[in-house]
């Protein structure tokens, strides 16, 4: 390539060209040359110093200057295996809304004239590819990211694989699963307790403890209006080992008994024999392989005065027969007397279904409404 009437810079001149604010040593070409001079450099000054500089292929801004351009674009090219680069040995600062004239202006980085990210006046950053890096800083100290398929505020409702947790500290812990229940496992995966979604809890190891196995207060009544029947649901009898039932209860007035129904049968699926005894009359007893409820083998009593009292204890269990050993006393008042036909019975009863959970308990009078105000109805579970 030939260089005519190309201002050239002579590096071996002192000489300098001054009213362009150019330092440095120039020639007009008058002949063609084929070369360029390959050292040597080119300094604009401004206000007496040197401001840019060109040296070999390199421009360098000086002090507080800058470039800036109305209109056009700032590009480098580089060859086929190198890079381009816009450096500096300090603060590289890119104000490209120098003026506020473009509101709405923003920095854009592009490849062959396709956007790939971009900075907005307000200093949003978007990009159509990753954001890389060791940490995330939002204020909240450096955090570093993980996989996340879903919302995990206080007001969602995440779902979760196998989480493990070495140390929670809350007055609730919220767990939802798709069936409702929850499994603890080890560290091999084996079940050792299932939080069931009905509120039980089933072991599938032993259970040892100081109250393992001791009686638990499971229901307390005492009753503020008249009522012929109580119902005690929410049981589980696959959970449980067995039951106690304690009914304190004000006499009728009349003849009347307090009958006990497993699961609100009342067909006759039940057996009992009993020894009974009163101030009116001798020991009797009796054997029944039919009866309507679980702890009553007599028609009724004489229920004037003082006070009913009915203890039952029976098993729990699904596949066996539900056995009950039970006792009932009738008027006595507070001092061990009271009315004339007082008394008391033992009994022991079976309900013959073995084939149905046991999930409630229905205690009623047979005189309507003689459940009465003061009644007091108690169940206790051995689990």
């Amino acid at each position: 390539m030939a260089y005519k009437n190309t201002l050239i810079y002579d590096y071996n001149s002192t000489s300098e060209i001054t009213t362009m604010g150019l330092k440095g040593n120039f020639f007009l070409v008058a002949a063609d040359i084929t070369t360029l001079p390959t050292t040597g450099s080119i300094e604009m000054y401004s206000s007496g110093a040197d401001r840019m500089i060109l040296n070999d292929g390199h421009l360098y801004i000086k002090g507080t200057g800058d470039i800036k351009f109305s209109d056009g674009s700032l590009q480098t090219t580089a060859g086929v295996g190198s890079a381009s680069n816009l450096s500096g040995n300090g603060d590289c600062i890119i104000n490209y809304n120098a003026d506020n004239s473009t509101p709405t202006a923003k920095l854009s980085i592009k490849n062959y004239n396709t956007e790939k990210a971009s900075i907005n006046a307000d200093g949003d950053f978007t990009t159509s590819g990753k954001l890389i890096g060791a940490t995330v800083n939002t204020g909240q100290g450096d955090n570093e990211l993980y996989d996340m398929d879903q919302d995990v505020k206080t007001t969602d409702s995440p779902t979760f694989n196998s989480p493990i947790a070495t140390q929670l500290n809350t007055d609730t812990i919220k767990i939802k699963t798709a069936s409702g229940d929850l499994l603890i496992k080890n560290q091999g995966g084996d079940t050792i307790a299932t939080l069931k979604n009905d509120k039980n809890v089933e072991f599938a190891g032993t259970i040892t403890g100081t109250h393992i196995g001791t009686m638990q207060r499971i229901y307390s009544n005492t009753l503020t209006a008249n009522t012929t029947s109580i119902t005690i649901s929410g049981l589980n009898g696959d959970i449980d080992l067995e039951y106690i039932l304690k009914i304190t209860a004000p006499s009728f007035g009349e003849e009347g008994l307090i009958n006990v129904y497993i699961n609100g049968d009342t067909a006759n699926n039940y057996k009992s024999m009993f020894i009974a005894r009163s101030n009116t009359s001798t020991i009797t007893g009796g054997l029944y392989d039919s009866l309507s409820n679980f702890n009553n083998a007599i028609s009724g009593v004489e229920m004037n005065s003082g006070i009913y009292n009915l203890e039952l204890q029976f098993s729990a269990k699904t596949g066996v027969y539900r056995y009950g050993f039970g006792r009932a006393s009738f008027g006595l008042g507070a001092n061990g007397t009271g009315d004339a036909n007082r008394g008391f019975y033992i009994f022991d009863s079976v309900w013959g279904n073995t084939a149905d959970n046991i999930t409630n308990i229905v205690i009623t009078a047979n005189v309507a409404s003689k459940l009465l105000v003061g009644t007091r109805i108690e169940l206790y579970a051995r689990r």
